[in-house]
Formats: C-alpha cells, structure tokens, sequence
C-alpha cells in the first residue's frame, strides 16, 4: 500500500506498467529479504550473532543494489 500511494508523490515513471514493474521489484525485495532473515534465525543459535550477520548481509545487498543500478544508469 505504501508503494502505491508513494510512487506517484516521487514522480517516477508514470506508466501502469511501470508501475506493476516497481510493485514487483518492491515485493520480490520483501520476500528475498523475509527468507534470508528466516535463514539466519534458523543458522545461528545466538541473537546478537544472527543480528550482526544479518545487519551485514543487508547493507551488503544495498550495496550490490546500488551498483547494479548505477551500472545500468552508465551504460
């Protein structure tokens, strides 16, 4: 719900089908993101351990996400 009332508000591409492309992105983020959370919890027995790892592997892949687009941006 918050995709959708705030992609109009930022200006993006303002197509439908931009705009299912953005939902999917959003929802295949949250879901990738769930399960990898769910691994950790399941791989680690100590919360400050499985906090720290998971801390790490998002930063990691907002990191990767952020190259990704900049890489497709550039060519």
């Amino acid at each position: 719900m918050f995709g959708g009332i705030v992609y109009g508000l930022v200006g993006l591409v303002p197509t439908v089908a931009g705009f299912w492309k953005f939902l999917l992105t959003l929802v295949l983020f949250n879901l990738t993101t769930a399960s990898v959370v769910l691994w950790l919890s399941i791989a680690f027995a100590s919360v400050s351990v499985a906090s720290l790892v998971g801390t790490l592997v998002m930063l990691f892949k907002c990191v990767i996400g952020i190259f990704v687009l900049t890489a497709n941006l550039l060519t």
